[in-house]
């Protein structure tokens, strides 16, 4: 319908619209209005942008949304794990703000940037054997001479340097908390890899006892506003140019149908 020619049609759209934003905001705002805190501007790039993102080495694609709505009836043919970790993260934090058929995502809920499930079942054995299938990120910027370290105490620890992120896979929040806190011990220098590991297994032990710890039940670090690190340049202007104006006369061949063979630089 076109709005310009319908001025009492889209009146009345607008009004019903304003009619129902209270509900949308106590939709989208379950579960999360005390863990919003210093983060809330944090997300306001990422809202927008549904599509591709990264984080080190696993990547989601947000792709077309469905409704709300659908969430509890996506996940019904889901696999066990990230079946059993949605519902978990549908009751505390509410509906997400993206729904494909493969994936739900929440923004900004509680003390995280981003909340990723996925239906897919990743096998982890440390500290004993699970599936991976929900990812939560933080702001973080990581020191680049403790990236090896934690890699090697977790490989479902991914950082990314460039949006200046960490986060964690496993099957439940309690385990990603666990992982992030002692990821962050080891990237300020307070305990070891090998502490850290041990730690970790004695923390999953008493959460099983029901004899919870800080470590498996929130944060016990802030997330940073300063995070993302753009790097620094390694070619001149004048080769940056080049390189530039070259990579844009080949996606505008692409654009047209044509062959883009490679270009050598002189």
């Amino acid at each position: 319908m076109n709005s310009s020619k319908h001025p009492a049609s889209f009146l009345a759209v607008a009004l019903l619209t304003l009619a129902a934003m209270p509900v949308f905001a106590n939709q989208y705002g379950q579960g999360s209005q005390g863990g919003r805190n210093d983060r809330s501007n944090q997300s306001q790039s990422y809202q927008g942008s549904p599509g591709s993102q990264s984080y080190g080495s696993q990547s989601y694609q947000g792709g077309q949304s469905q409704s709300s709505e659908s969430a509890e009836n996506v996940i019904r043919n889901w696999k066990e794990t990230p079946q059993k970790v949605a519902r978990e993260m549908l009751k505390k934090y509410g509906q997400p703000q993206e729904v494909t058929e493969n994936m739900l995502v929440w923004h900004d809920n509680g003390p995280w940037k981003h909340t990723v499930i996925t239906n897919e079942e990743i096998d982890h054995k440390f500290p004993l054997p699970h599936k991976d299938a929900l990812l939560q990120v933080v702001a973080y910027q990581v020191p680049t001479d403790k990236f090896d370290e934690l890699a090697a105490f977790d490989g479902s620890v991914v950082v990314d340097r460039t949006r200046g992120e960490i986060g964690a896979h496993c099957d439940n929040e309690a385990a990603n908390f666990l992982a992030l806190n002692l990821a962050n011990e080891i990237a300020t220098g307070k305990r070891s890899v090998e502490e850290a590991r041990k730690i970790y297994g004695e923390q999953i032990v008493a959460f099983a006892k029901g004899k919870p710890s800080s470590y498996t039940k929130e944060l016990n670090f802030r997330s940073q506003f300063t995070a993302p690190d753009a790097d620094k340049a390694t070619l001149d202007d004048k080769t940056a140019d080049q390189v530039t104006k070259l990579m844009k006369e080949k996606e505008e061949k692409m654009a047209r149908g044509e062959d883009s063979n490679e270009t050598i630089i002189r």
